[in-house]
């Protein structure tokens, strides 16, 4: 099984998540990322984690800045986000490790709290968390 660790979160945009189902090695990347971002305070980084390697796979994209985070959900050609999202525009202050600016749509942003709930869900089940309700990105 493959263990995400954070030099490996560190180092990469995208994850393939197939291989793990323990959810607390990827919570505890996320946490250490999210708490050393002091710098990026205005900002936060964002990752794409799959379940598999191609595009039309689905894919949870997480973002974290703080007490907020951000979520949407990819698989073929839908694109989810939160039902209860706070952001009502486009939240342009998300990056990935490499630093290319990576927008969230509208009402993909949540508390950090959900956002490490739903992203448990997602490397436990594989499949869409339900821990909250979704609705498409462009309603």
């Amino acid at each position: 099984m493959t263990t995400i660790v954070k030099p490996v979160l560190m180092g990469y945009d995208q994850l393939d998540i197939t291989e793990q189902r323990e959810p607390g090695p990827v919570i505890t990347a996320l946490r250490e990322a999210n708490e050393s971002s002091e710098v990026l305070r205005a900002g936060g980084f964002v990752w794409l984690f799959r379940l598999g390697t191609s595009d039309d796979d689905p894919a949870l994209a997480v973002g974290v800045r703080g007490e907020i985070g951000a979520l949407a959900w990819y698989a073929g050609d839908d694109e989810l986000v939160p039902v209860d999202g706070l952001n009502e525009h486009e939240a342009d202050c998300y990056w990935t490790w490499f630093g290319h600016e990576s927008p969230m749509p509208p009402h993909s942003e949540l508390s950090i709290a959900l956002v490490y709930q739903v992203i448990e869900e997602w490397v436990s089940t594989h499949r869409r968390p339900r821990c909250l309700r979704w609705r498409s990105a462009g309603e």
